[in-house]
């Protein structure tokens, strides 16, 4: 082991990127892919939560056996959201990135660094939101720079968000929730921010679970909203969000795919 190595196997990384996976090796290996420049870099650590896949996986992780920043976990998890804390348990950055499997490392390894480093400078912040390239299921790209935040949306992908370790160690994603535990757990921040970096840090792509299952999806937020919040504000995220999931519902009900790709790109 190499002096570099020497000195992450005895310090914290400065980000840990975690990726959830379970038979979808195609897809890990680009995400992996993504993310050469990362290995063997002592800021960094890349952690690949396993639900013990019987696919090509092992075969795709197996030439990074020896690579002192890789981290392969494999055994039984109740869902993705699971397993997302198991990787919170066994990381050991100051900072945590989930990027799901499918979905690619765009920013280079400086720049995130002096990001984070900014942002280490300043009071605690639980929530770092970046800029993302949203990918279609045609391939093409979007460019998206995170909003103010609001209780009643995310600012930027759930990809793109980098926490604070100890914010997410002491709160955890709330497995009860399938689709929304992301939404649930920034909704439980006290402090978010918009990183230095202007460049987006991941390309991510549109068509996920929660995109395919917005019924399911929207009952999931007004729960959470309900759990979380109080009053006006609560009432007011309430009738957005449900105005929302009708509109949503209602068009992917009525349109082509095509025609919902279409809108996606033009909002």
């Amino acid at each position: 082991m190499n002096q570099v190595l020497d000195a992450l196997a005895q310090t914290d990384a400065l980000l840990s990127i975690i990726t959830v996976t379970r038979n979808d090796a195609d897809r890990l290996s680009r995400t992996i892919q993504s993310l050469s420049q990362f290995y063997d870099d002592a800021r960094f650590e890349h952690l690949v939560m396993d639900g013990v896949s019987t696919d090509r996986t092992t075969d795709i992780v197996a030439p990074l056996a020896r690579t002192g920043n890789f981290q392969f976990h494999s055994e039984s998890d109740k869902g993705i959201y699971d397993a997302m804390n198991k990787g919170i348990k066994r990381s050991k950055g100051r900072f945590l990135l989930f990027l799901n499997c499918g979905d690619c490392m765009l920013a280079r390894p400086d720049d995130i660094a002096a990001s984070l480093e900014i942002i280490r400078s300043k009071k605690t912040v639980d929530i770092t939101c970046f800029s993302f390239t949203q990918i279609e299921s045609g391939g093409a790209e979007k460019t998206i720079a995170p909003r103010q935040a609001r209780p009643y949306q995310m600012p930027t992908s759930h990809q793109a968000m980098v926490f604070s370790a100890d914010f997410t160690r002491a709160q955890h994603y709330d497995t009860r929730y399938k689709i929304a535990a992301d939404y649930d757990l920034y909704i439980r921040a006290r402090s978010i921010t918009i990183a230095p970096l202007k460049q987006p840090i991941t390309a991510v792509e549109v068509d996920g679970v929660a995109s395919s299952q917005p019924l399911i999806s929207y009952r999931e937020y007004l729960l959470i909203v309900s759990r979380n919040l109080q009053g006006a504000n609560m009432l007011v995220c309430m009738t957005r969000i449900g105005f929302k999931a009708l509109i949503v519902i209602a068009l992917k009900s009525l349109l082509p795919k095509t025609w919902i790709r279409k809108l996606r790109r033009m909002s």
